[in-house]
C-alpha cells in the first residue's frame, strides 16, 4: 500500500509546489518522514517484531504536511543521474543509453560515485583500505528568507560523523548551499557485511 499512498502525496505537493522538481518532492516526503511509531517507539519489522533496519523502513512513516514545508530539500538535475549511472561501474553505454533513452557514451561524461549523487540520504562503505568517506551535498532553501539552520545527528554505531559547517544561513527562498559529512570508523573495524544507520538533520 506504500506506492499509491507516495503517489498521493506526491500528486499533492505537484499541486502546492508547481515550480519542485520531481527530485526536490521526492526529497520532501524522505527527510520530514518520522522513524518511530504513533507511540514514538522506533519501528518494528513486522516479520519478527524487533527494530526494524534502514532496509526495512527506509526513510519511515510519510507525513504529508510536513512534506508540504519541508524547509530545505535535495535536488538532483537529470545529467547527473546519468553521471552516476556511468560512475557506477555497473552499466555499459549501450544500457545507459536505454535507460535514458539516449545516446550515452560514459567516456565522455565525468562519472561521479555512488554516494556523490546529491541524494537526501547518505551510504556509505567503510573498509580498512577505505576507512573514511567524506560526501557533500547540497540543499536548496524552500523556507522562509533570512532562516539560520544548525547541524544535528545522531552517529551509526561504530562511525565517528564530522559535519562542516555546522550552520548554515540563508539569506533567501531557492538559496543553495553544500555541506561536507565526514564518516570513520570510532575505533576498530566492524563486522564484514554489518550496517549501522544514524540520522542527520538540519533544524531551524
Amino acid at each position: 500500500m506504500a506506492t499509491p499512498h507516495v503517489a498521493g502525496v506526491a500528486a499533492l505537493l505537484m499541486h502546492n509546489h508547481p515550480t519542485w522538481t520531481a527530485a526536490e518532492i521526492k526529497s520532501s516526503i524522505m527527510t520530514t518522514a518520522h522513524a518511530v511509531d504513533g507511540d514514538d517507539n522506533p519501528i518494528e519489522d513486522q516479520s519478527n517484531g524487533k527494530k526494524a533496519s534502514v532496509y526495512a523502513i527506509g526513510s519511515g512513516h510519510i507525513n504529508p504536511i510536513a512534506a508540504n514545508d519541508p524547509g530545505l530539500v535535495y535536488n538532483i538535475k537529470p545529467l547527473d543521474y546519468i553521471r552516476y549511472l556511468c560512475g557506477s561501474g555497473l552499466f555499459d553505454d549501450k544500457q545507459v543509453s536505454a535507460i535514458v533513452r539516449g545516446n550515452i557514451t560514459c567516456s565522455t561524461i565525468r562519472g561521479i560515485k555512488v554516494e556523490e549523487l546529491n541524494y537526501p540520504s547518505i551510504g556509505v562503505t567503510l573498509s580498512a583500505a577505505s576507512a573514511t568517506k567524506i560526501v557533500r551535498r547540497t540543499v536548496k532553501n524552500v523556507g522562509d528568507d533570512d532562516t539560520t539552520y544548525t547541524i544535528d545527528f545522531d552517529e551509526p554505531k561504530g562511525v565517528n560523523i564530522v559535519v562542516t559547517p555546522v550552520v548554515l544561513h540563508f539569506n533567501r527562498a531557492r538559496e543553495e548551499k553544500s555541506f561536507d559529512v565526514t564518516l570513520s570508523f570510532k575505533s576498530v573495524l566492524m563486522p564484514t557485511g554489518e550496517v549501522s544507520d544514524g540520522q542527520l538533520t538540519w533544524k531551524s
